[in-house]
């Protein structure tokens, strides 16, 4: 959990936790190994322990002051996201994988009192995607943007931009 230290800041006694998934992190079916089954044991233990989900920008705005958010609450993010973020997965040798978009629907569709979101960062050059899939999947094009706009229109998640190599230029 992080605590604000701004003492000064609306949230200072608020503790809130980032939880950071990966939707290519598929090398085992167990929790350390697979982070789609990470998330959704993670969202059922969440719902069972009755800490909300609130989206990444509401978080954001807490910690600036712009709104009040509960005590202890999480935000979930989607790193390096491919298509998994939003497809189920035939993975090859693993079987099928709920995407975590999916697991989320499945969620919302058990407990629909609990709000759900996530934001998914995803990497916008075409051309790096196209090398990621290349060198980091097995070249089946599951790094694609066709279902970007459809996660937008869910409202069940939010699409930021991640740079390709890590590197962010200071802008003046």
């Amino acid at each position: 959990w992080m605590r604000q230290r701004d003492a000064s800041c609306h949230c200072a006694s608020m503790r809130a936790a980032v939880l950071l998934y990966h939707s290519n992190n598929v090398s085992r079916n167990d929790y350390a190994g697979n982070d789609h089954i990470a998330l959704m044991k993670d969202l059922r233990l969440l719902a069972e322990l009755h800490i909300p989900v609130v989206s990444l920008h509401r978080l954001v705005d807490a910690f600036d002051g712009k709104v009040e958010l509960p005590p202890i609450c999480v935000a979930l993010s989607f790193d390096d996201s491919s298509s998994f973020d939003w497809h189920d997965l035939a993975h090859p040798t693993l079987g099928p994988q709920r995407s975590l978009a999916n697991i989320m629907f499945d969620a919302r569709t058990a407990r629909p009192d609990v709000p759900l979101h996530a934001t998914s960062f995803v990497i916008v050059s075409p051309a790096a995607r196209e090398e990621l899939d290349r060198t980091s999947l097995i070249g089946q094009g599951w790094w694609g943007e066709d279902w970007w706009q459809a996660a937008l229109d869910s409202s069940l998640m939010a699409i930021e931009c991640h740079s390709f190599d890590y590197n962010h230029k200071d802008i003046t």
